[in-house]
């Protein structure tokens, strides 16, 4: 078993924040510290953690109830906890990301067919979720397991075992010292945003301002103002489009970023560590900001590629506008 503190980290007097990674392979986490890792989910034995058998459990029965074609139970090839959770940083919503490794040889060939299993296996669990307290147990199919020793730290879920971690910060820890260096980006890619953003808001307006008007006008007259409508829905559709294009070059960032050519590189390469941990900030700063999550109902909208004049109230709603005209 690996030793129960992969990191403490302490401020060294003058030190710089970012100089730490290089003295621990950090994962960017933006929270502050806890006493400890979730009681909910952990148990403290000796001088390490343990996933607590109920939960365990939990997540077995969770895997098992999926309801696709295939079996994720008899995928399983290797199955990890990582991120915040397996932490002292957690929220108290924090998720519990359990990744499923699977054997390569059960998975199509094509790369495309399993992207679609990973996405089907994603939105499953977005919307059927089980909770552990109040932390839901969010389910991925982890095409390639190198990726989760970048996170903050994995657990061994068939080997009740640390393949990483659990990363224990001192209450020393302050996320918006330790990444200030990206505050600018987080602040450039949330100003972009914020325009987007806005001009949704007006063409929102504006469609209601117009639909109102014509219902005062006599039926004859209704046809008038048809066109513009029709415009004005066309702009929605375009702002949700350029809102769409900002979540995707935020996720881009953070992909690219995780890309490590071997467990070897994942563990010790400082650069790569560095560079992941200054893209996963900036996501997470961004998704504590709600722009992601805000972003993502949009896209729920726009499925079919359109934006109809039922679905302009959602909008309103999704964009905390008030009820409107």
């Amino acid at each position: 078993m690996k030793e129960f503190v992969d990191c403490i980290i302490t401020l060294r007097d003058g030190e710089d924040p970012r100089d730490m990674t290089a003295r621990c392979l950090l994962e960017a986490t933006v929270d502050f510290p806890r006493a400890g890792l979730e009681p909910l989910v952990w148990e403290k034995e000796g001088e390490t953690y343990k996933l607590r058998p109920e939960v365990k459990e939990a997540i077995m029965e969770y895997i098992n109830s999926f309801p696709g074609y295939y079996s994720l139970h008899e995928l399983i090839d290797q199955l990890h906890i990582v991120g915040s959770i397996a932490t002292n940083l957690f929220t108290d919503d924090a998720d519990i990301d359990v990744h499923i490794v699977p054997k390569m040889d059960m998975l199509p060939d094509s790369k495309e067919k399993q992207e679609e299993m990973q996405k089907e296996v994603k939105t499953w669990s977005h919307e059927n979720p089980v909770y552990v307290g109040e932390h839901p147990l969010e389910l991925y199919l982890q095409l390639d397991a190198k990726q989760d020793l970048l996170s903050d730290g994995v657990y061994d879920v068939l080997n009740d075992d640390w393949k990483k971690g659990p990363r224990i910060e001192s209450v020393q820890y302050n996320p918006y010292e330790v990444f200030k260096h990206v505050m600018d980006r987080v602040r450039e890619f949330a100003q972009k945003a914020d325009i987007d953003l806005g001009e949704l808001k007006r063409d929102v307006i504006d469609f209601e301002v117009v639909r109102a008007a014509m219902k005062r006008l006599p039926l004859e007259y209704k046809n008038m103002l048809d066109e513009e409508l029709r415009e004005k829905l066309n702009e929605i559709e375009q702002n949700i489009d350029e809102l769409l294009k900002d979540k995707k070059e935020w996720v881009e960032l953070r992909r690219q970023s995780s890309q490590p050519a071997s467990e070897e590189d994942a563990l010790q390469d400082i650069e790569l560590a560095k560079k992941w941990h200054d893209a996963n900030a900036i996501f997470k700063f961004l998704n504590r900001y709600k722009y992601i999550r805000t972003i993502s109902e949009l896209e729920r909208l726009m499925d079919d590629d359109k934006i109809d004049a039922n679905e302009v109230g959602i909008i309103r709603s999704v964009l905390d506008m008030g009820s409107g005209q």
